[in-house]
């Protein structure tokens, strides 16, 4: 299967900010290697309080959550593309199938409870 060719966008991501969310990410990343016990954050217990919020406050606009998302920025790039030393400015690719409310929901409160830490 040919990956999906990715349209040029004006607006490339800001340098800075990308080394801001990879440094959280690997900060998470070792969180989540580290012995339940010792990990700064209750990932399992936020999950579950973040489902409950989320299905007690189900509205349906009409509108799929693949449309919804067309809009979204991801993170998700191939490894040529992170690895490649002569590509062009990285570009948000286009969302995939499983853009979720709930997910969404749960990386705004869990940027909420990080930036509150």
């Amino acid at each position: 299967m040919k990956s999906p060719k990715l349209k040029p966008r004006a607006k490339f991501v800001n340098e800075e900010d990308l080394n801001d969310v990879l440094c959280e990410f690997d900060a998470v990343m070792e969180d989540f290697t580290s012995p339940v016990e010792k990990r700064h954050f209750r990932y399992d217990e936020h999950l579950k309080t973040m489902k409950r919020r989320s299905s007690a406050s189900v509205s349906d606009s009409g509108i799929s959550d693949s449309e919804k998302s067309l809009n979204r920025n991801s993170f998700s790039f191939s490894d040529e593309r992170l690895n490649s030393t002569n590509s062009p400015p990285l570009m948000s690719p286009k969302p995939k199938l499983g853009d979720t409310k709930e997910l969404e929901d749960f990386i705004a409160d869990l940027d909420r409870t990080l930036e509150s830490m």
